[in-house]
């Protein structure tokens, strides 16, 4: 039971229509384009979990999702977009989603990182566990500063 909110409904509807043929088990209950028309409805339905599109026509992505994660803290947010840069993985990983989906994955690759977190998982792209691994080699030394390894690592 999922619920999506993105501007771009054909995207949504793409989804709903790609799960009832390779992943009968997700089902896409309802969508929104907007937060403000999201929230009542997911109150109303009481989806599993939340697709969130990041960059939304209005509000901005850290707040959009930190409004949902304040008013549905049970409910996992999984955040699907076209932006694949390691800044916004990074951002929306320590913000608390649950995954990040980027809009060019293949349809089974999106169905089973929804049924991952569903059943509780986290599921990030690999490039984030990349940025991971290579930060905690370098973060007690001495030869870069923080802000010099945020440059080089985005």
């Amino acid at each position: 039971r999922i619920f999506g909110i993105d501007d771009h409904t054909l995207i949504l509807y793409g989804l709903k229509v790609t799960f009832e043929h390779i992943k009968p088990e997700l089902e896409l209950i309802g969508y929104a384009r907007s937060m403000k028309q999201a929230i009542p409805d997911i109150l109303r339905l009481q989806p599993r979990l939340i697709l969130l599109d990041l960059f939304l026509e209005q509000g901005d992505p850290v707040d959009n999702f930190k409004r949902l994660q304040v008013t549905f803290p049970e409910i996992p947010v999984v955040i699907f977009t076209y932006e694949d840069s390691i800044f916004w993985m990074r951002r929306m990983y320590q913000e608390g989603a649950r995954g990040y989906i980027t809009k060019t994955y293949d349809d089974d690759v999106i169905g089973n990182i929804l049924v991952s977190v569903g059943n509780g998982g986290t599921v990030f792209p690999e490039e984030l566990t990349k940025w991971n691994q290579y930060h905690s080699k370098y973060a007690d030394s001495k030869i870069f500063n923080q802000l010099e390894l945020d440059v080089a690592l985005t």
